[in-house]
Parts: structure tokens; C-alpha cells; sequence
């Protein structure tokens, strides 16, 4: 549907992928495309609610510049097909590229790259790691320690608890984080995460880091992208009120600044061949 004014359209669908059939949105501009288009990898628990405008809205914005954008869940999140105890990083995997080549049949854009944030990162990486037709990437404040974050949310979940005044699980049972699935697998998965250590080739040519969050500080990440020589990019634009826990989603603050510097890299930067450590108006 296009509305006045808006230069995109948006198109939900269901794709038959091989972990079962997965909901996705296409953002497509009106007019002609830019020649690049991008997958979102998005990230998992509260953070999916959390960012879940964020990522609509610059999906919107890179559609308007040119650039075809596909949104999705992953098998066994949102409302895709599945349900917790197949919610596995191989299968995430397995969902991304396929949605790679799903945006490169709809659309013919060759040039697909990877908008990882979060755990979302971390799966973003992988792919683009596994794939040389992945050529650019973004990493929004992407998870490269997993045993890191997965303590960080497990601290988060047992400090809402207490504000919530429950008892926690007699039991001791850590099957969940802030109200979603947390199976033992999926635990295992997000802990064994060590981008630095097993990410050994680049995982593409031009690479855009965002920073936003000083409470996870990136610098072992960039020095290890740096090592590869690959174009990189680094937005460092320190966001915390994104970060402050609240209870009503609908009030999260969406950072627009965020969303332009992406947008700035994505549909020009990359193009331009910017030199390392430089975005546009970051």
C-alpha cells in the first residue's frame, strides 16, 4: 500500500523456508532502486519489541532512498512458524541467507547487504562470514561476546523481578528472560557467541559499525574487523536514554540520528568508499 506523499510501498508475505514458512515485509521505493537492497537481521527477546519501530522506520527510510529493505522473524520468533524449542542460531542462519535470496528474486537487485543489530548482529556476521556475495554490512551494537550478553540479561531479568515483587522459580529454572523462551539450546547457542575469536575471514567488503550503547563498548570488535582490511565505518553516537529500561514499548525512544547515519552509509557511503572511520553527519 502507498500512501500521499510516502515514495514506498510495503508488501507482508510468508516464505516457505526450510525451517518452515517465515513472515517477512518487503519495503520497496516507487520509482527506480538505487541498485543495492538489504536484509534486516533482527535482534531477539524485549530487544525485537524494543527496536521494533526503530527498524521499521529505517527500513521506510532506505526504501525512500532507493533501496529495497526486507524485514523478518526468524523461525520460531514473531510470526513466523515454530515456537521456542526451535529457536536455534543454525536455523536463524539458514533463515537470513534464504531471505537473501528471496529480496534478490523479488526485487533483481544483486547487491544485497546485512543490517545485523544486536544478537541480530551476531547473526548478520555469520552469514556475511559464510557468503562472498554479502559485500556490506552494518552492525548496530552487535553482540560479539555472547557469554557477556547472555549474563547481561539474565542480571536485567532478575532486576525486574524485584521491582515486580514475584517469587522467583523454586525451582531455580533460567528458561526464560524478561517474559520470552530461553531454552537450554538456544542458551548454549547465544553463549558459545565469539565473533573475535571465530570469525577468522572478513566478513565483508565495506562494514558500518554503529555504536550507541557505552555500557557495551565495541572496541574489541572494531580492532578485529580492522585487522581484515576491509572499508570500515564507525558511527559512534552515544544514545542512552535508547538503552533506559520501560515498561510501555510504545514510549521507547526511536533515534532518528541513528537511523540517518545508517541511511547516509547505506544508500551513499558505501558507494563513495569512505574512508575508515568516517559517516557522514555522525
Amino acid at each position: 500500500m502507498t500512501l500521499p506523499g510516502v515514495v514506498h510501498e510495503t508488501e507482508p508475505f510468508f516464505l516457505e523456508g526450510s525451517t518452515g514458512p517465515l513472515y517477512a515485509c518487503l519495503h520497496a521505493p516507487v520509482g527506480p532502486s538505487v541498485g543495492r537492497a538489504w536484509v534486516v537481521a533482527p535482534p531477539y527477546g524485549h530487544e525485537s519489541l524494543q527496536f521494533h519501530r526503530a527498524l521499521r522506520l529505517l527500513a521506510d527510510l532506505l526504501a525512500d532512498a532507493g533501496c529495497p529493505v526486507l524485514r523478518f522473524d526468524y523461525h520460531g520468533t514473531g510470526d513466523s512458524s515454530g515456537d521456542a524449542r526451535g529457536a536455534l542460531l543454525d536455523r536463524w542462519f539458514t533463515d537470513t541467507a534464504e531471505m537473501i535470496d528471496e529480496l534478490r528474486r523479488r526485487t533483481g537487485v544483486a547487491d544485497v547487504g546485512l543490517i545485523g543489530l544486536r544478537l541480530g548482529g551476531a547473526v548478520a556476521t555469520r552469514v556475511a562470514a559464510a557468503r562472498p556475495d554479502v559485500v556490506r554490512l552494518v552492525l548496530w551494537d552487535p553482540v560479539f561476546d555472547g557469554r557477556a550478553h547472555l549474563a547481561e540479561l539474565r542480571a536485567l531479568h532478575e532486576t525486574m523481578l524485584g521491582y515486580a515483587h514475584v517469587i522467583p522459580d523454586a525451582t531455580g529454572s533460567r528458561d526464560e528472560v524478561l517474559g520470552y523462551p530461553l531454552t537450554p539450546a538456544l542458551a548454549a547457542d547465544i553463549e558459545g557467541i565469539d565473533v573475535v575469536r571465530n570469525i577468522t575471514s572478513r566478513p565483508a567488503d565495506h562494514v558500518l559499525l554503529v555504536e550507541t550503547h557505552e555500557g557495551v563498548p565495541q572496541e574489541p570488535l572494531r580492532r578485529h574487523l580492522g585487522s581484515f582490511r576491509c572499508q570500515l565505518a564507525n558511527a559512534r553516537l552515544s544514545t542512552p536514554q535508547l538503552w533506559e529500561w520501560v515498561e510501555d514499548f510504545g514510549r521507547v525512544h526511536v533515534p532518528r540520528k541513528v537511523l540517518d547515519a545508517i541511511v547516509r552509509w547505506a544508500g551513499e557511503g558505501a558507494s563513495r568508499g569512505l574512508a575508515p572511520g568516517s559517516v557522514p553527519g555522525a
